[in-house]
């Protein structure tokens, strides 16, 4: 998953079926629509790692993100890896080293 892209994400991991309001194809249908806008092209060309060291946001609190000029005001129920630390205190120097190796993060 590493490697993959956010479209390929998309295309290749189905809606939870605890979402009973989804149809399973949605991920397909909405890469399908929203690829054409240039902007949507990028993110999904992105890797989904390079993506994921936007919500690291060096373990600081993340209210809005800037992608390709854009920015991005995430919804109070949005959390970022500094919640996961947050939440995690007696582990959080664990819960750290581990993203960095396996997700080879700012080593």
């Amino acid at each position: 998953m590493k490697n993959s892209t956010i479209l390929d994400i998309l295309n290749n991991i189905d809606i939870s079926t605890k979402n009973k309001h989804a149809d399973k194809n949605n991920n397909k249908m909405n890469a399908e629509a929203l690829i054409k806008n240039p902007w949507f092209k990028k993110i999904f060309e992105m890797k989904y790692l390079d993506l994921f060291k936007y919500f690291y946001n060096d373990e600081k609190p993340l209210k809005e993100l800037i992608i390709f000029g854009k920015k991005i005001i995430l919804s109070e129920k949005t959390e970022s890896f500094y919640h996961l630390l947050k939440k995690n205190k007696k582990t959080k120097e664990r819960i750290i080293y581990f993203f960095k190796i396996v997700y080879g993060l700012f080593i």
